[in-house]
């Protein structure tokens, strides 16, 4: 577990802006990567991509489409047009959906970017999920140019193993409660899971501000069903706005206190003093994975 401490001045901004615009959210993250060979093998081009699609507890869905391929033939033509490549995708059942043109530069370099928050999916489809285990291709006059297999797209709690090219996360964010208002505390706690091709990872942190620096330093626990408490982060004001937050990171070799953030998951939280008073209660982020 990593504590960072804050002080004064642009760094204590920084901190304050960072706690303000973590907002209570709760989202499943699914990403697939991987590469885009030449169907000719004698062709020195060659892509990569990524399809993300991440869908929030509260029914709002938002995904995206990323290719970025290099050494494409680039020869204009007789009025100096480049070549029109484009990007299609197709299910494993064979439905092909042209998803539009790549941009492309005079040195054959090609970039597709779309957000469904900004584009129109092509007709037939709603979720590039419905692509998983299909093909992506590049295409120029309609042959493919390059060639690549669409991952399993994986949720956090499916079998994942090296090379899948799949990610699955779920992450949330609660806001705890002052016991007493009015109140200038203020602090959230963010959970999340994530399943990789390199074996599953967790996070843990919790920024708050406003700690009365008479009660530190503050005890973050989490308390079951059984009244059963464990300690996850020791919290103590720092700076202009009195301001603490810790990072707990199995990437980083931490330890989850209680087992996992899904062992975690739904159970009560509170923040005490010194004297082991409640300051703020709430609930610890919802992680399920399955």
């Amino acid at each position: 577990m990593r504590m960072n401490i804050w002080v004064g001045g642009a760094l204590a901004v920084a901190a304050t802006v960072a706690v303000v615009s973590m907002v209570e959210a709760g989202i499943v993250r699914q990403t697939v990567r991987g590469r885009l060979p030449a169907v000719d093998t004698a062709s020195a081009a060659k892509g990569i991509f990524t399809l993300t699609s991440i869908a929030a507890d509260n029914g709002n869905t938002r995904e995206s489409v990323s290719v970025d391929a290099t050494r494409l033939d680039a020869t204009a033509d007789a009025q100096g047009n480049l070549p029109d490549y484009h990007l299609v995708l197709t299910t494993l059942a064979g439905a092909e959906s042209d998803f539009g043109s790549l941009r492309l530069n005079a040195r054959g370099r090609g970039r597709f970017e779309f957000n469904s928050r900004t584009g129109t999916y092509p007709d037939g489809v709603t979720t590039i999920t419905s692509f998983t285990d299909g093909a992506i291709e590049v295409r120029l006059d309609g042959t493919a140019v390059l060639s690549g297999l669409v991952p399993t797209f994986r949720n956090p709690g499916d079998t994942n193993g090296s090379g899948s090219g799949a990610h699955g996360i779920r992450r949330d964010t609660h806001r705890l409660t002052p016991v007493t208002r009015p109140s200038r505390l203020r602090c959230f706690i963010e959970a999340r899971y994530a399943n990789a091709p390199r074996g599953t990872n967790e996070q843990i942190k919790v920024q708050c501000e406003g700690l009365d620096r008479a009660g530190a330093p503050y005890a973050l626990v989490v308390i079951d069903g059984s009244s059963n408490e464990t300690q996850l982060f020791e919290l103590s004001p720092h700076g202009r706005f009195r301001q603490d937050r810790g990072v707990i990171d199995t990437r980083e070799g931490d330890t989850i206190p209680g087992g996992s953030v899904t062992d975690l998951s739904d159970l009560s939280v509170e923040l005490r003093d010194k004297d082991g008073t409640a300051v703020m209660t709430g609930t610890f982020p919802t992680i399920s994975i399955n």
